[in-house]
């Protein structure tokens, strides 16, 4: 695995645990952006999205719209991979 790879899963996997200890499981985008930025997860906004639809296509969360702002609400498969609890998951 090189070393962006282990970034990337790394990312998506902090996204999925940031979600689900979000009151109701759900956060904003700009409020997940910035507890990403905080663990030192800092891409590009479009590198961003693209996470979140990938994530949003093994069905680990889903993506609404509310102000113009994405929201973020995590699965019950987004929480047993936020666990650990899904065996060779590819993220």
């Amino acid at each position: 695995m090189s070393f962006q790879h282990y970034l990337a899963t790394d990312r998506r996997l902090s996204i999925l645990k940031l979600v689900a200890r979000a009151p109701q499981g759900k956060l904003n985008e700009a409020v997940l952006e910035t507890a990403l930025k905080s663990l030192g997860h800092i891409i590009a906004y479009d590198e961003f999205l693209a996470d979140l639809r990938l994530l949003e296509s093994k069905k680990l969360l889903t993506i609404s719209q509310m102000e113009g702002l994405h929201i973020i609400h995590i699965t019950r498969k987004g929480l047993d991979a936020a666990d650990n609890l899904i065996k060779d998951l590819q993220l």
